[in-house]
């Protein structure tokens, strides 16, 4: 390969090499003065953006001098026109992102508008639901209001949670069962403390308005109905999760917006929800853990392997089976001892055995709200259940294709397996 020059750069048997009288002719460029000379100074960086590394971070100074030079009024001078291909370019650092929006309008770049933020993001971040706090954040003080309501119209209860930095969290709960005062107040308190504990707040301070609950938690009074000593038990259990737990009596007029939202959940209810989110508590906490439908986990199967490696990162010994469960494991989340499956579109869904798919689709398929449907739908209804296994579809479709009740009332086709012939007499 010959020496020579093409589209300005000089190429050689070794490779492409700068052309030295471009470099010369940036070097002995001027500095802007007016803006003019800022915009066409512009373009050209834009144009040698995807020639330079880093260059974003080399251009963050020159986009904050474009800033300050130009306001946001005199900036916008070029209005796009319909179906016109519109250019982006970014500079991006750990301190600030600008971005200059371009169109190209014969041999010239004319800018479209122009913006730069300055940011300060955590480095280590924990997200719940739409509430987002740091983990420095979690090792400081909260505050927790509470407050329980009981009228004709049924019990209701309101909480409000205080970050450090002064952000809240309301939360506000209707109870569908009968619950004294005292009752609605340690429903309140515990539905608190397990909205902290979700989302990993080791320091707690409990502020309630409730004599009875304050001065049982601090040992003042002595809880001898039944029903609070459960109440007492309960709560002592979750205030054990927190690294720091305190509880205070404050008069009602400091505790007003979590009586607010505990009334508003307890009279307003049906204009309430409309406005606000209000989660329905079907049952007291205390005989929540005797109610529900207890789902145990099965000792080997399909999930231990991908709960040994999410939880102390062992891997089968078999090579094969170590890369599939190292590729599929960011797939499953292991969290308090149960496996769950993620997903793009749904809720996490909780991972089971074969022995509990097989209680489950009999469940679907003839349970008390039977319908012997098809596999497919068994499955979608299973999904919206929360459970997942793998080859859900193929182990419903076994287990129902051998309903006895379906084979005998399943149509049947009367028609000819073969073309019927007709004869012609003579």
């Amino acid at each position: 390969m010959e020496k020579g020059r093409f589209l300005g750069f000089t190429i050689t048997p070794r490779g492409i090499k700068e052309n030295p009288k471009k470099i010369q002719a940036i070097e002995n460029m001027q500095s802007p003065g007016s803006k003019k000379d800022v915009q066409s100074l512009n373009g050209k960086l834009a144009a040698l953006t995807r020639f330079l590394s880093r260059a974003a971070d080399r251009a963050l100074p020159f986009y904050q001098t474009l800033k300050g030079c130009l306001s946001k009024k005199d900036f916008i001078s070029t209005a796009p026109i319909p179906g016109e291909t519109l250019t982006v370019y970014l500079a991006a650092s750990f301190e600030a992102i600008s971005s200059v929006l371009i169109v190209d309008r014969g041999k010239t770049q004319m800018p479209v508008y122009f913006v730069s933020k300055h940011y300060q993001l955590p480095s280590d971040m924990i997200k719940q639901g739409e509430t987002t706090v740091t983990r420095r954040e979690t090792d400081e003080f909260w505050e927790l209001y509470t407050d329980g309501a009981s009228s004709e119209e049924g019990p209701g209860i309101g909480l409000l949670l205080v970050s450090p930095n002064g952000e809240e969290i309301t939360y506000a709960i209707r109870l569908k069962f009968a619950a004294s005062n005292n009752e609605a107040e340690y429903e309140a308190l515990i539905a608190g403390l397990r909205l902290a504990e979700s989302i990993d707040v080791r320091q707690l301070t409990a502020y309630v308005d409730s004599q009875l609950v304050a001065s049982q938690l601090n040992g003042s009074f002595d809880a001898r109905d039944t029903s609070m000593q459960k109440y007492l038990e309960l709560t002592k259990a979750l205030t054990n999760t927190f690294a720091s737990f305190e509880i205070k009596k404050i008069p009602r007029n400091r505790n007003k917006k979590a009586d607010a939202l505990s009334k508003l959940a307890s009279l307003l209810y049906d204009h309430f929800t409309k406005k606000v989110m209000v989660e329905v508590l079907e049952r007291k906490s205390t005989e929540e853990d005797a109610l529900m439908a207890t789902i145990t986990t099965e000792e080997e199967c399909w999930m231990t392997p991908f709960i040994k490696y999410l939880a102390d990162g062992t891997l089968p010994e078999d090579k094969l089976q170590a890369r599939r469960i190292r590729m599929r494991a960011p797939m499953y989340n292991f969290k308090n001892g149960i496996l769950y499956r993620k997903s793009f579109t749904e809720p996490y869904l909780r991972c089971i055995g074969p022995t509990q798919a097989k209680e489950i689709i009999q469940e679907m398929y003839e349970g008390a709200y039977s319908t012997h449907s098809g596999y497919r739908t068994i499955v979608s209804r299973i999904k919206r259940m929360g459970y997942f296994w793998p080859h859900m579809y193929r182990d419903t479709y076994d287990q129902i294709v051998n309903c006895e009740a379906c084979q005998i009332h399943a149509p049947v086709n009367r028609s000819p397996h073969r073309n019927m012939i007709p004869i012609h007499a003579a």
